[in-house]
């Protein structure tokens, strides 16, 4: 896969590090001369220097041969123009742009954008379910934190243990997708009884947490 990363700093270094390792062709492209310089001295990369709202800075970049194209820079209106011209003059099937302003993910996806990520709203979610939930052992935001796949193991004196689901009336808009018991995954029906150490894979709204949590935790 050839995927082109816009913008510089840290965040550009682990990303390219990340899918260079996944055996992906990585091109970064950066104004910031600094930033240019040090992205340089990466392995298996390519480093451009230059604006990538410029057409023919894309262009140098190989952008019509690219599968993705991610605009990570500070600036909401710049990832923005980045994301459409990659799609308009280079035919770029997959876009992804980071958005500083929340505000900004549905007049992103409006104009465009195939994928847009909020850092903000992904992290308020995560604080936020972290100290309201202390029972859960993973919280992973999907589609900007619109959903969310929540991961938490059952104790001996919890609401649920020791009972079938059936018997438990959890919330319209959160499912229980799997229960993981002794190493092994178990698609789980109605009768199936749920017992100490079981994990259960949850998906639900971001807003129905505490009402499934005290359906299933201990009171």
């Amino acid at each position: 896969m050839n995927i082109i990363i816009i913008g510089g700093g840290v965040m550009m270094y682990f990303l390219a590090r990340f899918f260079t390792s996944a055996g992906s062709k990585v091109t970064l492209i950066s104004k910031n001369a600094e930033d240019a310089e040090d992205l340089a001295t990466m392995e298996k990369v390519n480093v451009v220097k230059g604006d990538a709202t410029l057409p023919e800075v894309l262009e140098d970049a190989g952008a019509a041969y690219a599968n993705v194209i991610i605009a990570i820079t500070p600036n909401d209106p710049d990832n923005l123009v980045i994301c459409q011209i990659a799609k308009k003059e280079f035919k770029v099937k997959k876009t992804l742009a980071f958005v500083n302003d929340p505000r900004n993910i549905e007049v992103f996806k409006s104009l465009g954008v195939d994928q847009v990520v909020s850092i903000v709203n992904i992290m308020s979610s995560l604080v936020q379910q972290q100290i309201t939930l202390d029972e859960i052992s993973s919280l992973t935001p999907v589609e900007e934190g619109k959903v969310i796949i929540m991961e938490t193991q059952i104790e001996a004196d919890d609401n649920i243990c020791e009972n079938t689901l059936n018997e438990f009336d959890l919330p319209e808009d959160a499912l229980i997708g799997c229960v993981i018991r002794n190493g092994k995954a178990i698609i789980p029906r109605g009768n199936t009884k749920i017992v100490e150490n079981d994990r259960l894979i949850i998906l639900l709204l971001p807003d129905i947490q505490t009402k499934v949590i005290k359906v299933i935790k201990k009171g």
